[in-house]
C-alpha cells in the first residue's frame, strides 16, 4: 500500500493564480492535469477553470462558479468560499513553476 502525498497549499496557489490571471492557463495546461490534484474539489475547480478558459477565454471566478455548480460536489456558497480562499493565498506569479513542480512531485 502506497501513501499518496499532496500539498493543499501548492494546489490552492496554482488555482488561485489561474483564477486571477487567465493568461497563466497556457503555462499550466498540458503540464498539470486534473488527476494531479489530490483533493476532489481542487480537481473540479481545475476542470472548471480549463473549461471556462476554452469556452469563454476567461477564468473569472463567477464564470468558473457556474461550471462548478454542475458538478454537485459542493453548494454554491461552499464553492464561493473555496475560490475566495484560493485567490487569497495565490502567492507570487513568478513562483508558479515551483508550485507546479511540487504538485507534480506529489501526484
Amino acid at each position: 500500500m502506497s501513501i499518496k502525498l499532496y500539498s493543499r497549499d501548492a494546489e490552492f496557489t496554482i488555482l488561485g493564480q489561474l483564477l486571477t490571471d487567465s493568461k497563466l492557463v497556457n503555462k499550466v495546461d498540458g503540464i498539470v492535469g486534473p488527476e494531479d490534484f489530490y483533493f476532489e474539489e481542487n480537481r473540479e475547480v481545475y476542470k472548471a477553470i480549463l473549461r471556462s478558459f476554452k469556452e469563454k477565454k476567461s477564468t473569472d471566478a463567477i464564470l468558473v462558479i457556474s461550471y462548478l455548480q454542475e458538478s454537485k460536489v459542493m453548494s454554491h456558497d461552499e464553492w464561493m468560499d473555496l475560490l475566495y480562499n484560493m485567490v487569497s493565498i495565490r502567492g507570487i506569479d513568478s513562483d508558479l513553476e515551483l508550485y507546479i513542480e511540487e504538485v507534480l512531485d506529489k501526484s
